[in-house]
C-alpha cells in the first residue's frame, strides 16, 4: 500500500503542490487578494481554481482503492 500511494504521490501530488503554489501566489501578487488564514484554508479545501476538481476526485479515488482491492479479493464470484 505504501508503494502504491508513493507512486500516486509523485505523479500527482507534487505537480498539484506546485500549480496550486503558483496559483496562489498569482492570487496574491495579481489579484491583491488579502493573505488571511481563511483565504489558505478555503484555497486548500476548494482548490485555488475550479479547474482542479479532478485532483480531488482522484484523491477520493486513490484512497478508495485499498479497500476496494480488498473487497474483490474476498468476494465470491456467482453468476
Amino acid at each position: 500500500m505504501r508503494d502504491f500511494f508513493n507512486k500516486r504521490w509523485v505523479r500527482v501530488g507534487l505537480p498539484f503542490m506546485f500549480w496550486a503554489a503558483i496559483y496562489f501566489l498569482w492570487e496574491i501578487f495579481v489579484n491583491h487578494q488579502a493573505v488571511t488564514v481563511d483565504f489558505f484554508v478555503d484555497g486548500i479545501l476548494t482548490g485555488p481554481y475550479f479547474h482542479f476538481w479532478y485532483i480531488y476526485m482522484l484523491l477520493g479515488l486513490y484512497l478508495l482503492t485499498p479497500i476496494l482491492r480488498v473487497v474483490i479479493a474476498h468476494a465470491r464470484r456467482k453468476c
